[in-house]
């Protein structure tokens, strides 16, 4: 409890003193809450803080971060992007590819799969790792240790335990040189950019023109 407490008390005198800062620099008090986490997590992390009692916190901190920034959401700046929100002009309606690796885990597994269900493009790279089973409710130890609990894991549309332990393949393999990253070029990004060039070639556009304004009342 008292580990608790001072973690807390830590974590607030951390927010009362960026949080001001980062206001008077013009970045926000979102910002500011964000560059404190920095600042704090790999000094808890040297003193040898409880991971588990810092991922509640980060849990908390993420609804409290949303809270703050739809208080700082002013209503004006939302009408002036209500287009944006609930109409179509921000769409992405040409070619779209997703870069993968074998280093993409957990949602890094689960996003590439998404995209390929829906239809949405070209998977390129490598396979993904494969590491999709979401720990939770780790209990801590009397020793001050704690376990990591496997949790909770995926099923597919075809009602198919799948992805851990498989990852998701790529439609089109692409390494990622070293050598040639070396001097500054990615061929996995010079591959997807080759790609979309090629389909936007035969590609159209799902959006029907708007028809032609009406002459008459009504």
């Amino acid at each position: 409890m008292a580990e608790f407490l001072l973690l807390a008390f830590i974590l607030l005198i951390a927010g009362v003193i960026s949080v001001p800062i980062a206001t008077r620099l013009g970045l926000g008090s979102v910002l500011g809450y964000l560059l404190a986490g920095m600042v704090l997590a790999p000094l808890l992390g040297f003193l040898g803080v409880n991971v588990t009692q810092l991922q509640h916190f980060a849990e908390f901190g993420v609804v409290m971060m949303l809270f703050i920034i739809g208080l700082e959401l002013e209503p004006k700046r939302l009408w002036a992007m209500r287009q944006r929100l609930v109409g179509l002009g921000g769409g992405i309606y040409g070619p779209k590819v997703m870069l993968i690796d074998q280093d993409a885990g957990s949602g890094g597994d689960w996003m590439p799969y998404a995209f390929r269900e829906a239809g949405l493009g070209t998977l390129i790279g490598t396979h993904t790792w494969g590491g999709l089973i979401g720990i939770s409710a780790n209990p801590d130890l009397i020793d001050g240790g704690f376990l990591t609990v496997p949790f909770f894991r995926f099923f597919d549309t075809n009602g198919r335990w799948s992805i851990e332990n498989e990852g998701v393949a790529s439609d089109i393999r692409v390494d990622l040189d070293p050598v040639a990253l070396d001097r500054g070029q990615d061929t996995q990004l010079d591959a997807a950019i080759a790609v979309v060039l090629q389909q936007m070639e035969s590609a159209t556009s799902p959006v029907k023109p708007a028809p032609a304004y009406p002459t008459e009342i009504g």
